[in-house]
């Protein structure tokens, strides 16, 4: 039985979040997918589902303060955080039945505040935001000429 996703929760390193609706959501892939088990406190052995894949393009009409819980740095509106922090640290699937699944997508270099595997770019001419969350695959790869599409026919589908 399918479930339909009502939002995305985008978790960041440092407790700030930042939700994405489904009529904002274009282009989106969450896959590759590896469960493990391990201590994660001194009181808890629980499983973990990584995300070894991600993508997804953000209408710019998410961008907008509503959709942010600011906890510790103020950078200005959500694109603007995607953008100066590569520290996409949870992803949070919120589903239509008031469940949700969460992943923790791939993090790679030593650096705990800084993903290298995450890549991101605003659209200057559609302004959408394009991620990717991936070991070797960037956002100008997967997204190609998409992020200099000026069509916005496709949003016609998406939006409410």
């Amino acid at each position: 039985m399918s479930k339909e996703l009502v939002s995305i929760m985008l978790a960041f390193e440092n407790c700030d979040d930042f939700t994405v609706y489904k009529n904002e959501i274009g282009d989106f892939y969450l896959g590759e997918f590896e469960k493990s088990y391990s201590r994660i406190a001194c009181n808890s052995i629980s499983d973990i589902e990584s995300a070894n894949k991600f993508y997804i393009e953000i209408h710019k009409d998410a961008n907008t303060n509503e959709n942010r819980n600011i906890n510790f740095i103020d950078s200005g509106l959500p694109f603007d955080r995607v953008l100066a922090y590569n520290d996409i640290a949870q992803l949070v699937l919120n589903f239509e039945d008031n469940t949700s699944e969460v992943f923790y997508p791939n993090w790679e270099g030593e650096d705990e505040y800084n993903n290298e595997a995450q890549t991101s770019i605003v659209s200057k001419v559609n302004g959408s935001l394009f991620i990717v969350i991936h070991k070797t695959e960037t956002v100008k790869e997967i997204f190609k000429d998409k992020i200099e599409d000026d069509d916005d026919f496709h949003w016609t589908m998406y939006r409410d």
